[in-house]
């Protein structure tokens, strides 16, 4: 698709979620303070998903949240930035404050890590 169609094309989204890579390939910058500060130029709201390293959030008001990841067993990291997004907009949705949908995220991300597969399984 290319960066600036895709600007474009999201132009007036709250959220943005890129993983470290997707934040470097859409901004040109390489380190993550500078990423979420250009992306914060075009979306309210932008969580940079740091893989091991956790995450940073940021919100065009001020508010700055980095959450490290949670120790766990990695057994299959499929599924695990679209597990990130569902924690965070869940939380998002009941209301709660950013520093809440952060750590849900993370969470939620590593107990997607923890299984193998994409979908979780039924008990």
């Amino acid at each position: 698709m290319g960066v600036a169609p895709f600007m474009e094309w999201t132009s007036g989204a709250t959220f943005i979620f890129p993983n470290l890579d997707e934040g470097r390939l859409l901004t040109g910058c390489d380190e993550p303070k500078a990423i979420m500060a250009a992306l914060l130029r075009s979306y309210p709201v932008v969580a940079l998903k740091l893989g091991p390293a956790g995450a940073l959030v940021a919100a065009s008001d001020g508010r700055r949240i980095q959450v490290d990841a949670l120790p766990t067993n990695i057994l299959d990291s499929t599924g695990a930035g679209d597990a990130f997004c569902a924690g965070f907009l869940t939380s998002w949705a009941r209301g709660d404050e950013l520093e809440t949908c952060a750590l849900d995220a993370v969470k939620t991300a590593a107990r997607a890590v923890g299984q193998v597969g994409a979908r979780p399984q039924l008990s």
